[in-house]
């Protein structure tokens, strides 16, 4: 089996717009199937980008990559970011609604999609991780069903009801039940609805915070029961080296016997910015040679794909700079000879807000 990723959100800032928000779904099951069927085939990571930025990406799907490339005078064509077949499964989706809604078709699209995801995995309560899920939050449209459920680590889920939904940051909408907040401990295994989904937590570390405090991010492995098949979805994150923990390689230990086997399709990871000169303050992110030699130590424990052959490697959360080249086409360069010098047969791909690829 396949998955289908749809980016509504992929920017690590600056910026305001785009922030990381992905829809993961067996591909060979279209939206307007799960629409009609009310089936649980949806599951999001991260609510960084909403209802607004699925709806523009409905209705104009080249839009919305468009515009970030065109922050830059050196952006490649759209297609060249990409080491897998990119897709448009949004494509008529506007019209199926446009005779029964008052809004525009794009709009009750997106409403209805979104009330076909019962669960939401936050990786860390970062403002670029879940501005969406805060502000989309009063116009939820769960229509007599359970409330949506945002599932996160402890840290996670604390931040998020302390500092949030507290009725001074933004209203408390958990206590009236149009919010489900559920801890999830790390490496223990839970069900999304109907089992159609097996997922566990990995905690990562994202640097310190100003205080010198360690500052938790998570990662998600998603394993689809039926087919077996598996994906790794990672929040912001540092290096092992520079962390001075030994969590990555825990989740590398994880997930090498289903790198071996071909199961698991895909890493979809941060990196942040082009590499950088020493000692310049990272803040908890990667560079392309940190993800490369956290690429490299995946590998030696994987004896029949030493080299990642085909291994599919998804660059999420670039920030953007007004100084200098395009830096999605940059870290693209960067770890692709990186890779290369390694021995490393990864397909390297780097998304776009409102791009949307099987892997």
């Amino acid at each position: 089996m396949s998955f289908e990723l749809s980016f509504i959100g992929a920017s690590g800032g600056p910026l305001e717009s785009g922030t990381c928000a992905l829809i993961i779904k067996p591909a060979e099951i279209s939206y307007s199937d799960i629409i009609s069927s009310q089936e649980p085939q949806l599951l999001v990571i991260d609510a960084g980008a909403g209802i607004f930025a699925l709806s523009q990406i409905i209705a104009d799907p080249d839009a919305v990559p468009l515009r970030t490339l065109s922050l830059y005078k050196d952006s490649l064509p759209r297609e060249q970011y990409t080491s897998v077949p990119q897709t448009d499964p949004f494509a008529g989706l506007a019209k199926e609604f446009e005779a029964t809604s008052s809004c525009s078709g794009a709009y009750a699209a997106s409403q209805a999609v979104i009330g076909q995801v019962h669960s939401v995995l936050v990786t860390h309560p970062h403002l670029d991780h879940i501005a969406a899920l805060v502000l989309n939050s009063p116009g939820l449209q769960r229509q007599g069903r359970a409330p949506l459920t945002v599932c996160g680590s402890q840290f996670t889920i604390d931040g998020l009801r302390n500092h949030v939904f507290n009725d001074s940051v933004w209203p408390d909408l958990i206590s009236p039940g149009l919010l489900e907040l559920r801890k999830v401990k790390p490496t223990l295994p839970f069900s999304t609805p109907k089992e159609i989904f097996t997922v566990t937590m990995f905690e990562i570390s994202h640097g310190r915070g100003a205080c010198g405090a360690p500052y938790p991010s998570s990662a998600y492995l998603l394993h689809h029961n039926s087919s077996g098949a598996e994906i790794a979805v990672f929040g912001d994150f540092e290096c092992d080296s520079v962390s001075g923990t030994a969590q990555n390689s825990a989740i590398w230990h994880a997930v090498a016997p289903s790198v071996d086997a071909g199961t698991l399709k895909a890493l979809v990871v941060e990196c942040s910015t082009p590499t950088l000169p020493p000692g310049t303050e990272l803040y908890g992110h990667l560079t392309p040679p940190h993800l490369a030699s956290e690429l490299e130590a995946l590998a030696a424990l994987c004896p029949h794909r030493h080299d990642l052959a085909n291994l599919n490697v998804i660059v999420s959360h670039v920030k953007d700079s007004p100084w200098g080249t395009d830096p999605r086409r940059q870290i693209l360069d960067e770890l692709r000879q990186l890779c290369d010098e390694k021995g490393l047969a990864v397909h390297i791909s780097v998304a776009l807000s409102g791009m949307s690829m099987v892997v």
